[in-house]
Order: C-alpha cells, then sequence, then structure tokens
C-alpha cells in the first residue's frame, strides 16, 4: 500500500509528469515554451458580479490585463473546461503509478530470491541432523529386528 500511495503521491504533487509530456510528445525533445503551455488563461471579465476582485487597501485594484494566468491545463473560454492536454497528462501519471508499482514489486521481489530466508551454513547444519537422525532410526529399527529374532 505504501509503494501505491508514494507512486500516486510522486505522479500527482510533482512536476515531473508533465515535464515529461510536454518534452517527448508535445515539443519533440525540447522544453522551449513550458511553462506558457503549463498555465491556464482565465479572462477576467467573466468574474460573475459578485466574485470580482475587490480593491486592495490603498483603493484601487490597478489590474489593467484583460487575462489572469495560472498553473492548470484548462481551455481558454467560458466554461473553462479540461484540455486534451490535461487528460494526455492524467493517462500518463496513472501509466507511472502503475509502472513505478510494477518496478518496486520486481525489485522486492528479486532482492527476495537473490537472499535466501535461511542461510548456507544453517541449511548444511539442517541437513546433517536430518541424516543423523535418519541414521540413528535406521540403526534402531536394526537393533529392533535383531532382538526379535531372537
Amino acid at each position: 500500500m505504501a509503494v501505491i500511495t508514494n507512486a500516486f503521491v510522486i505522479a500527482v504533487t510533482s512536476d515531473f509528469i508533465p515535464r515529461i509530456v510536454y518534452e517527448y510528445r508535445i515539443n519533440n525533445g525540447s522544453m522551449n515554451g513550458y511553462v506558457n503551455f503549463s498555465l491556464s488563461s482565465f479572462k477576467v471579465s467573466d468574474f460573475p458580479p459578485k466574485e470580482t476582485p475587490i480593491a486592495n487597501l490603498s483603493g484601487a485594484l490597478n489590474y489593467t490585463e484583460p487575462y489572469c494566468r495560472y498553473g492548470g491545463y484548462r481551455m481558454t473560454n467560458y466554461p473553462y473546461d479540461y484540455t486534451l492536454h490535461y487528460w494526455l497528462i492524467m493517462t500518463a501519471r496513472l501509466a507511472f503509478v502503475v509502472v513505478f508499482e510494477h518496478l518496486i514489486f520486481f525489485i522486492k521481489f528479486l532482492i527476495a530470491y537473490m537472499i535466501p530466508d535461511v542461510p548456507r551454513a544453517l541449511r548444511l547444519t539442517i541437513k546433517r541432523e536430518e541424516y543423523l537422525a535418519k541414521q540413528a532410526l535406521q540403526e534402531d529399527k536394526l537393533i529392533r529386528n535383531a532382538n526379535n529374532e531372537v
């Protein structure tokens, strides 16, 4: 469970996956323009009247730009739905979680296979004791058979 949790934390909170998607899927090996790609635009005039930002303490808002940029992958016009890039990045994040989880479990099983549960010296000692126990049983059986014949 911890492996899956860590995979989701890496995939969702870091900028690693979007950078990889942008570099190799969208911009053919270059990171030029990544910041512009990762920011969405919101038209300031689309604020509902009761949610329009109020002026700062000096009394003036002094914001004259028509768009506000924020981190996200949304359309530039109302209703600001997710773009196809958003879904591509989310798919890559899910694929990362699956690959990361399988890779970690493969490494875990490989290490468990390489490192035995029982040390070699102990395994040899156990085999020797089993052999001696079998010999003792055979000798006891031979002694009983000899006593029964007499």
